[in-house]
This record gives C-alpha cells, sequence and structure tokens, in this order.
C-alpha cells in the first residue's frame, strides 16, 4: 500500500511537471521594440515618473478637492472620468516630451524591459541610484 501512494504521488508530480513545461513553452516573449528606449534614458524616465506618482499620490491624499476632477462628497470620491484621464495624463506627456519619447513607445519599451528580468533589475537598480543622486543634490541646496 505505501508503495502504491508513493508511486502515485510521484506520477502525479511528473504530470504535473510535463504540464507545467508545456504553459512555459506557450508563453511568447515580446519582440524587442525598434524604437527601444535606451537603458540609460529609461532610467531616467522613469526616475521623473516615480517622482510625480509619488507626488500625485501625496497631493491627492492630503487634499482630494486640489486634484482635478476628484472632490471629496462625504466620505465618498467622486470621480469625473474625463477630466481624471485628461489630468492624468498631461503630467506623463510632459516626461515623455522632456526625454523625447511617445508614449507610445514608453510603453512597448516597458513591456519589452519587463521580459527581460535582469535587464529590468539592472535599470530599476539604476533608478534607485539616479533618485538617490536627486535627492543628495537637493538636500545640499537647502
Amino acid at each position: 500500500m505505501f508503495f502504491n501512494q508513493r508511486l502515485g504521488m510521484l506520477l502525479l508530480l511528473l504530470v504535473l511537471v510535463i504540464a507545467c513545461q508545456n504553459e512555459a513553452e506557450k508563453v511568447k516573449l515580446p519582440d524587442q521594440p525598434t524604437d527601444l528606449i535606451a537603458k540609460e534614458k529609461m532610467i531616467q524616465v522613469l526616475a521623473d515618473v516615480h517622482l510625480l506618482e509619488a507626488a500625485l499620490s501625496n497631493h491627492t491624499s492630503k487634499n482630494p478637492n486640489n486634484f482635478p476632477g476628484v472632490r471629496a462628497n462625504g466620505n465618498e470620491l467622486e470621480e469625473e472620468a474625463n477630466v481624471v484621464t485628461v489630468a492624468k495624463k498631461i503630467p506623463y506627456y510632459n516626461i515623455f516630451k522632456k526625454h523625447g519619447v511617445t508614449q507610445k513607445q514608453y510603453e512597448s519599451s516597458i513591456t519589452w524591459y519587463a521580459a527581460q528580468p535582469e535587464v529590468y533589475n539592472e535599470i530599476y537598480s539604476g533608478v534607485i541610484t539616479e533618485l538617490s543622486r536627486r535627492q543628495a543634490q537637493n538636500a545640499v541646496k537647502k
């Protein structure tokens, strides 16, 4: 009986391993975009994007009435979808314009880099380094 249980577990494990391998083979990685944003530029873009998102998050959490398209109604927030969508896109557009990239180029680059974990990790290490550098530079100015 013990032998049958071990054999059954072994067969189950074997089936699971084979099934998982077949699924892994079906996953297709995205092709490298022809307009891929270079790693160094991507670090700068992402640093700006994360600073913007932090500022927007901080700004809206302190006083939702100050963010265009969002107003407090008792304990609930009402969003006017069109105004919020436009308000959220404008700051990103400014970042893309500053770095000479398009939103489509940014999105395809993010998708491609995310499928390359080692490279993505290098980029985010660079983002952390860049944000730390900017923080130190701002501390000196004060």
